[in-house]
């Protein structure tokens, strides 16, 4: 059986001898505005990319693209849940092949850091709480980190959106979170070049 799959920007791509070249943010954040969370275990629509908007928006800044773009492997290789990703250790390495050609495509830090991860379950029990069927039961993290307590809070208040906004709203989303964030990390470093030729005189 072949491994390849075409994109969603017309792109053939072999998943067992990925590219660098074939990663392309157009099919990410399409792929990701069309992929629901919990493997569609929810009240209504919750995508890959809503989840990965919230991520960004919480914890450290400095690290916020690397958190949107923590999933971006699952356009190509899908969102497998972690109970099943544990069985699969084939699927675990490919999926770090995956992980770092987007990290280098997008110059990104480490995508599975303590504070990315941090950050990524904390959006997981807020998701649980408001979208799985049988939500509405608060969780209290508190009382094993009560540092992240605040950036729960704010991540329940992020998600009660209404159900159901539309795939092609969260692609666009995820879209313009990107280049915001990527335009704000070239201001960053053009601010620090700058510091460093006039430290340099």
């Amino acid at each position: 059986m072949s491994s390849v799959i075409r994109t969603w920007t017309g792109k053939l791509i072999d998943l067992a001898s990925p590219r660098i070249e074939d990663i392309d943010i157009y099919d990410i954040a399409h792929a990701l505005a069309y992929i629901n969370r919990f493997t569609g275990h929810t009240r209504a629509s919750y995508t890959v990319a809503e989840h990965s908007v919230l991520c960004s928006a919480c914890g450290a800044p400095e690290d916020a693209l690397e958190k949107l773009m923590h999933d971006a492997t699952e356009a190509y290789l899908g969102d497998v849940s972690s109970p099943l990703k544990s069985l699969l250790t084939e699927y675990q390495l490919l999926e770090r092949r995956w992980m770092e050609l987007v990290r280098q495509r997008f110059q990104l830090g480490a995508l599975d850091s303590s504070e990315v991860k941090r950050i990524d379950h904390l959006a997981l029990l807020a998701e649980m709480e408001s979208k799985l069927s049988r939500a509405g039961t608060p969780i209290d993290i508190t009382q094993h980190d009560p540092q992240s307590g605040a950036v729960l809070q704010a991540m329940r208040y992020a998600i009660r959106n209404p159900d159901g906004v539309g795939h092609k709203y969260w692609e666009q989303a995820f879209l313009n979170r990107f280049h915001e964030l990527v335009a704000q990390r070239a201001l960053a470093q053009i601010d620090c070049d700058l510091q460093v030729r006039i430290g340099e005189r």
